[in-house]
């Protein structure tokens, strides 16, 4: 699907004059394509851009980028597996739906999504986090060199550097903008996710999230910042962003 592919969001997704998805800018985006509607949050184009691709191309690929996997950081140390929802599993257009913006049954954690964008920024490869080199013994002479997950493709390059692009835009001119930091241009998006809590006066609690990396040309970082009962990914999560990627170069 190219990222010309538009659409008009006048504030909602009706699927089949059923149920609606609402866009959190309730008047309406307008016209959007793809590098548009990356950079300003558009759930009703990402709605109709799942449609279009399907349940099993979208599973797929969340497959290959390891979600709803377990990651082995280290001999006997590896995190939950999280979910990601099989293709049967979404029984409803309306399921397919909800995981287009990721809500519905997808749970990833950071670590996960730090994953997913360093294959993006790896040019379309993947390879599991992994955090011990080697058992040394007292003296600090090698005993053992771990074995480091095997890279492997996940992705076209074309389609790595097509998604890093809509990932600049976000910075440039979307929601990421808090994100820029002083030394380098970054590649980024924010999320502010359901969780399906509410709190004592019957506000729901929301999840904030940004991810990137930098810099945008020759990425050497993945950060991603993550905030329980936040605010939104542009106000909580992509300013801290900045500090730790501006920290960096400091």
């Amino acid at each position: 699907i190219p990222t010309s592919y538009s659409i008009v969001c006048n504030g909602k997704y009706d699927l089949n004059g059923e149920i609606s998805f609402g866009c959190f800018k309730k008047t309406g985006h307008g016209n959007m394509n793809m590098y548009s509607a990356m950079a300003e949050s558009c759930n009703p184009y990402f709605i109709s851009l799942a449609l279009k691709t399907g349940k099993e191309n979208i599973c797929a690929m969340g497959e290959n980028l390891g979600l709803g996997q377990k990651i082995e950081l280290a001999d006997g140390w590896e995190t939950k597996s999280g979910i990601m929802p099989s293709a049967d599993s979404l029984i409803s257009e309306a399921d397919l739906c909800n995981l287009a913006f990721g809500q519905g049954k997808l749970l990833a954690s950071p670590l996960q999504m730090s994953a997913v964008y360093a294959a993006v920024a790896n040019n379309g490869v993947y390879r599991a986090p992994s955090l011990m080199k080697a058992v040394t013994d007292e003296t600090g002479r090698e005993i053992k060199r771990a074995e480091l997950p095997v890279p492997r493709r996940v992705m076209s390059v074309d389609t790595a550097k097509t998604a890093t692009e809509l990932l600049r835009e976000t910075v440039v001119s979307g929601s990421g903008k808090r994100a820029e930091t002083e030394y380098f241009d970054a590649a980024g998006k924010t999320a502010t996710a359901q969780s399906g809590w509410f709190d004592e006066n019957g506000n729901e609690v929301t999840h904030s999230w940004f991810c990137g990396f930098f810099p945008y040309d020759s990425p050497r970082y993945v950060i991603t910042v993550f905030k329980e009962n936040g605010a939104g990914g542009a106000l909580d999560c992509a300013p801290v962003f900045k500090y730790i990627a501006d920290g960096i170069k400091r």
